[in-house]
C-alpha cells in the first residue's frame, strides 16, 4: 500500500512528545523514499526503539510507540511478512547458542544446524546429549533402531545413563533455583551442590520407604524448589513420577493416580495462593491415594489423619544417595496427563528422551546460556514444570520460582530483584497484566527475552508486553506433552513477529495438510502432521491405543514418508513465519490446559435446567486465547426465561461452580448461548464448527 500524497508525516508527528518527535522528523526523508521497502522499515523501527527511553513510563510516550509501529509498518506489503518487532544485531546483543554451535561445528547459520538436525538425526543428537552433560555409562549405537517400525523407533539403542544427573553439571557453587514468595522480599537461593544433596537424599528415603526402580510415585503440590528436589530425586531413584496439577479436584485426581497405578503419594499439606488456602492433602485423602509423604509449603506444621501418611522431613534421608540408577533411553521417568477429544485423559510417558528434547530447544530456541536465569511460572503436572528444570539446569542456567500469583505486581518485583533473564509467559497472564496496566507502572529490566507458549497470543497485548523489556523479543513456542517441547517455534538469530514462529524446532520436521488433504508447500492453512521420526516424541500411552490416538488415518508425507497427527491448525506465511489458528479436532485449550469438550459437557450436562450443552472456544476479534462459550438446550424453557439476565447469571454461576469443583478452576465461562436444538452431523455428531461461527461474536 501507497501512503496517500496528501499524507503529511509532520502533522502526524506534532502530537508525539518533543524527544520522539525530534527523532521523527529527522527520519522524514528515510520513511518518505523507502516506505515500501521492507528492510528500511525494520531499520526505521530499530532506530525508535533504540532512542525510546525504556524508563519513561508516561502514557504518552507509551502511545507514541504504538502509533509509530503502526505508521511506519503501514506501507508494508503481505509478500514481506508480518511487521519485525525485533531483529538481532550482534553490536547490541550477547553472542547466542547458535553463533557458538556453527563456530563449533563449521556451520554458517541457523537453516544449517536445523538441515542437520534432521538429516544426521542420530549422530547429531549423540553430540547434543553429550553437549547437555549428559554421561553414558554405556555408549549408545550409531543409529536408530527401526526394525519394527518408524512409529516406535528406538534413539540411543544400547544406551545407559540416567537424565536426572545431567542437571549437576554447572559449577557446584553456582545458584541452581532462586526462591521468592508474596510475604517477604528475602530470596531463597540453592546452589548447585545443595539440589543435588537434597535430591540424593530424596532418593534414598525412596529406597528406605520401600520403593524400587520402575515403581510409579504421585506428586501434587506447587512448584518449589524442595519438590525440584523430590522429581530429580525420583529420576535419580529409576523411579517415574506421575504428578498432577494441584488445581484439580480429588475426583480427578483419583482417576490419574489409578491409571498409573501409583504405590506412593508426594503431597502439599496446605498453602496460600493470593487469598485462599490450597488443602491438597485432604483432596488426597478424600481421593483414597496410596500412602503419603507430606510436605510443607511455608513451614506450617501438617497434621496427619491417616495412619500410613508420613511427613517429609521423616521421610526424608539425613544421608543421600550418590548413585545414580543407569537405564536405557526409553526407560520412562514421567507420566504427564493430556486431555484429549474424549473425557479420559492421556497418561503420556516421558522416557529419557524427551528432557534432552527440552534442553536443546531451551539451548536453541530461548538461547538459555550459562548464568542465565530463567523463569516460567508453572506446575510439575503440566509439561513446562519438567520443561523448566531440565532446559534450565542441563544449560547450567538458574530457575526463578515464585510462591505467589504470576498476575500480581509483586511478581514483576521478583522477576525484577532475581534478574530474570528469560521470562515465559502464557497470553491470559500477560492480559492480566494489561488489564491492571503494568506495561504503564513496571519495566523488566534484566529480561533479554521472553517465550510464550500454552496458547495463542494477542498482539496487541505482546506489543505491550516487549515494550516492557526496552522491545525484547517474544519467542513463541507452540508443541505438546507428547513431544517433550515445541514443534513450531522461533530462533533470536532470524526476525521475530509479534504472534508468530519463525522456524520449525531443532530435529523437528512437519507438514500441513489442507482441506483436500494436500500439502501446504507455500502460503496459506493447514492442519499440522509430524515427521513419525521426530525426537522426543512419544511412541506408548498407559491407558490408549497409541497407533489409534497419532497415525491411524493420518496422510502420508512425501515418498511415503510415516506422518503422526498433532491436531493443530497452522498458517504458513511470507517472509518464513507461521501463525497458530488453534485446535483442529474438538478439544479446546483454555488458560494453557488442554481439555477435550466431552469432559465439560458430560459435568453440565447433569445440571437439572440443560437438556445438552455444547463447549465451544471462540477467539476474540483482536486475536489471543480461545474463550469458552457454552451453547444450552433447555429441559423445559418455561420454566427459565432466557431473556432475563438474572436468571442468565445465575445459571453461569452454577455452572461456573460445576466446574471449579469438579473440573478446574482456571477454565472460565466467557458467556452462555441458548438454541432450541444443537446441530447435528446424521450420526449424532455436534456440529462445533457451526456453532463457533454462529457465535462468534459472543466474546
Amino acid at each position: 500500500m501507497e501512503l496517500d500524497k496528501d499524507f503529511s508525516l509532520k502533522t502526524y508527528i506534532s502530537g508525539f512528545s518533543d524527544k520522539n518527535k525530534f527523532f521523527l522528523t529527522e527520519s522524514l526523508d528515510k520513511f518518505y523514499n523507502f516506505s515500501t521497502n521492507s528492510d528500511s522499515q525494520v531499520q526505521l523501527w530499530e532506530s525508535f526503539t533504540t532512542r525510546f527511553c525504556r524508563n519513561d513510563l508516561t502514557e504518552k510516550n507509551e502511545q507514541d510507540a504504538i502509533t509509530a509501529y503502526k505508521k511506519i509498518y503501514s506501507t508494508r506489503n503481505c509478500d514481506d511478512g508480518p511487521p519485525v518487532i525485533w531483529r538481532y544485531n550482534r553490536d547490541k546483543y550477547r553472542e547466542l547458542n547458535i553463533d557458538k554451535y556453527c563456530i563449533e561445528n563449521e556451520l554458517t547459520s541457523w537453516e544449517d544446524i536445523y538441515k542437520t538436525s534432521i538429516s544426521r538425526n542420530q549422530p547429531f543428537w549423540i553430540d547434543m546429549a553429550k553437549k547437555l552433560g549428559i554421561n553414558f555409562s554405556k555408549d549408545p549405537m550409531d543409529e536408530i533402531e527401526v526394525s519394527e517400525s518408524e512409529e516406535k523407533a528406538k534413539w540411543f539403542p544400547g544406551a545407559r545413563f540416567n537424565i536426572a544427573e545431567a542437571c549437576f553439571k554447572a559449577n557446584p557453587t553456582q545458584i541452581a533455583i532462586i526462591e521468592g514468595t508474596t510475604d517477604s522480599s528475602h530470596l531463597k537461593k540453592i546452589t548447585v551442590k545443595q539440589l543435588e544433596e537434597a535430591s540424593g537424599r530424596v532418593a534414598k528415603g525412596c529406597f528406605d520407604f520401600g520403593l524400587e526402580p520402575g515403581d510409579y510415585v504421585g506428586f501434587i503440590g506447587p512448584m518449589t524448589s524442595e519438590n525440584v528436589s523430590i522429581y530429580l530425586g525420583v529420576i535419580q531413584a529409576g523411579l517415574v513420577l506421575v504428578p498432577v496439577p494441584d488445581s484439580y479436584s480429588a475426583n480427578e485426581l483419583s482417576k490419574r493416580f489409578e491409571i498409573a497405578k501409583v504405590k506412593a503419594v508426594f503431597s502439599a499439606g496446605d498453602y496460600k495462593r493470593g487469598s485462599k488456602i490450597i488443602d491438597v492433602y485432604s483432596r488426597v485423602v478424600e481421593a483414597k491415594c496410596p500412602p503419603a509423604i507430606i510436605f510443607s509449603i511455608d513451614g506450617s506444621s501438617v497434621n496427619l489423619s491417616r495412619k500410613e501418611d508420613v511427613l517429609f522431613s521423616s521421610f526424608v534421608a539425613n544421608e543421600g544417595s550418590s548413585e545414580f540408577f543407569q537405564q536405557s533411553a526409553d526407560a520412562f521417568t514421567t507420566i504427564i496427563y493430556s486431555s484429549g477429544t474424549t473425557g479420559t485423559p492421556k497418561a503420556i510417558p516421558w522416557t529419557q528422551v524427551a528432557p534432552i528434547k527440552s534442553a536443546a530447544d531451551g539451548f536453541f530456541h530461548q538461547d538459555i546460556q550459562e548464568g542465565d536465569v530463567v523463569c516460567w511460572p508453572t506446575n510439575l503436572g503440566w509439561m513446562m514444570g519438567p520443561w523448566l528444570i531440565f532446559a534450565s539446569l542441563m544449560n547450567k542456567g538458574t530457575i526463578a520460582l515464585y510462591n505467589g500469583m504470576p498476575t500480581t505486581s509483586e511478581f514483576l518485583d521478583f522477576v525484577n530483584s532475581s534478574n530474570t533473564s528469560m521470562l515465559g509467559v502464557i497470553p491470559s497472564i500477560v492480559k492480566n497484566w494489561i488489564k491492571n496496566d503494568f506495561h504503564k507502572t513496571k519495566r523488566l529490566t534484566s529480561v533479554t527475552r521472553f517465550s510464550s507458549t500454552g496458547e495463542c497470543s494477542n498482539p496487541n497485548d505482546y506489543f505491550y508486553l516487549s515494550q516492557m523489556a526496552g522491545f525484547s523479543p517474544i519467542i513463541e513456542y507452540c508443541g505438546g506433552t507428547e513431544i517433550g517441547g515445541g514443534y513450531v517455534t522461533s530462533v533470536l538469530s532470524e526476525p521475530n513477529a509479534l504472534s508468530c514462529f519463525n522456524t520449525p524446532s531443532i530435529g523437528t520436521s512437519f507438514y500441513l495438510i489442507g482441506d483436500t488433504n494436500e500439502r501446504v508447500a507455500s502460503e496459506g492453512n493447514g492442519e499440522v502432521f509430524l515427521d513419525a521420526l521426530t525426537f522426543g516424541t512419544s511412541q506408548v500411552l498407559l491407558n490408549k491405543d497409541h497407533h489409534e490416538e497419532y497415525y491411524k488415518g493420518a496422510p502420508k508425507g512425501p515418498n511415503g514418508k510415516c506422518l503422526r497427527r498433532h491436531g493443530d491448525q497452522l498458517v504458513r506465511l511470507s517472509g518464513g513465519f507461521y501463525k497458530g489458528l488453534g485446535r483442529a479436532d474438538d478439544s479446546m485449550n483454555l488458560g494453557g490446559i488442554k481439555i477435550g469438550s466431552s469432559q465439560i459437557e458430560s459435568i453440565l450436562n447433569r445440571h437439572p435446567l440443560i437438556f445438552e450443552c455444547a463447549a465451544i472456544t471462540v477467539s476474540p476479534k483482536e486475536g489471543g486465547p480461545g474463550k469458552l462459550i457454552l451453547v444450552i438446550t433447555l429441559n423445559n424453557k418455561k420454566e427459565f426465561d432466557v431473556s432475563r439476565i438474572k436468571n442468565k447469571l445465575r445459571l453461569k454461576r452454577e455452572l461456573s461452580s460445576l466446574i471449579r469443583t469438579e473440573l478446574n478452576p482456571l477454565f472460565a465461562i466467557a458467556a452462555i448461548e441458548f438454541m432450541d436444538n444443537l446441530p447435528k452431523t446424521a450420526s449424532n455428531k455436534i456440529q462445533r464448527k457451526e456453532l463457533r461461527a454462529a457465535f462468534k461474536e459472543s466474546v
